[in-house]
């Protein structure tokens, strides 16, 4: 055998002992006895062949979720400004900041729930989600009506609510903020609140204000 081909036949040598322990499988879908049955030369192509198919295939994942990242950007920037144009319309006491702080919610057993904040349009129903300090997450659904917030372990009807499912928040102070320390129940469970000891801050954001009705 010339010398110049033993580098090259140990190359060959390295590259299929390393795709075999990778993997069962041969490049180009082949069986073993197909790949053992090619000389030397054509391996090598083969296998040069796969590492630039893998290549295109790696790249053609990044484009993919390159373009996914532009659309979910698209769609993030147009949701702000669809938030934007409706906070521009609202008036003052129309819209309610609500976080949450402190205490404990049911994750099929309590554990401390991380800070979270939202704000709520007059007139909506929303669900939010809380976490836990291992990132679990529990429903939360939350109603603004003029005066009142709802804060429910189950959906609210349109025109109604099951009491033993929520807490009844009225505004006193919610022009400055008013801080509270509340539990929600669970009409199923009534030992075992969805939450309990946690802490809701509740305030008018200032919105801007407009000279013309």
């Amino acid at each position: 055998m010339p010398l110049s081909l033993r580098p090259l036949l140990s190359v060959i040598l390295l590259l299929s002992t390393l795709l075999l322990n990778a993997c069962s499988s041969y490049p180009m879908g082949m069986s073993e006895k197909e790949w053992k049955a090619l000389p030397p030369d054509k391996r090598a192509e083969l296998l040069k062949l796969a590492a630039k198919q893998k290549h295109e295939r790696e790249l053609a994942r990044l484009r993919a979720e390159e373009a996914e990242a532009r659309a979910r950007a698209e769609i993030e920037t147009a949701r702000q400004q669809a938030l934007a144009r409706l906070y521009g319309r609202l008036r003052y006491g129309e819209m309610l900041s609500l976080s949450v702080e402190g205490g404990e919610g049911y994750f099929y057993r309590y554990r401390p729930i991380m800070p979270d904040s939202w704000l709520l349009t007059i007139g909506s129903t929303r669900r939010l989600q809380l976490r836990s300090d291992r990132g679990e997450v529990i429903d939360l659904w939350a109603r603004y009506t003029p005066g009142k917030l709802l804060l429910c372990s189950e959906k609210p009807e349109r025109d109604e609510y099951e009491p033993k499912a929520c807490t009844v928040l009225i505004d006193h102070f919610w022009d400055r903020g008013e801080r509270k320390r509340i539990s929600v129940p669970r009409p199923w469970n009534r030992k075992k609140p969805l939450l309990r000891n946690v802490t809701v801050w509740l305030r008018y954001p200032p919105v801007r204000s407009r000279h013309c009705d």
